[in-house]
């Protein structure tokens, strides 16, 4: 079995809830509040890994400046630190608020159809960074 980082578990669990809701039972409503919640998601991923790598060029841009000052670098550092935290956390809760919309039975047959569709296919990321499996 191969690894598969978070949000590609995330956007995986989002897709076969989409593609297969009649054998899941789930109404149009739960469908749409799970679309809803897969792009809000993928924003969230989207603004924090933009804000993110932008801290890290300004940090670049203060290592390479003339008398780079190390109390200001180490304040971007603490905000890039800080961002990436707020980030994991929203996107846990929005793990956890995809799994609440699941009953126990349609979570054993979410399993059943992805062991069913993927078994022997190599994962790739479904996240901001689109690299393969184990990424993050």
């Amino acid at each position: 079995m191969h690894k598969k980082c978070l949000c590609s578990i995330f956007f995986h669990i989002a897709r076969h809830a989409w593609e297969n809701q009649e054998e899941l039972k789930f109404s149009d409503n739960d469908v749409r509040k799970i679309a809803a919640l897969k792009i809000e998601t993928k924003k969230l991923m989207i603004k924090n890994e933009a804000e993110t790598e932008t801290i890290a060029l300004d940090i670049m841009a203060g290592l390479w400046a003339e008398n780079p000052d190390a109390a200001a670098l180490n304040k971007l550092i603490d905000k890039k630190i800080d961002l990436k935290q707020e980030g994991a956390k929203k996107f846990i809760q929005a793990f956890v608020d995809l799994k609440k919309m699941f009953s126990r039975e349609q979570l054993a047959k979410l399993k059943e159809i992805c062991m069913r569709q993927e078994c022997g296919k190599e994962a790739k990321c479904e996240g901001s960074c689109g690299k393969e499996a184990g990424c993050c």
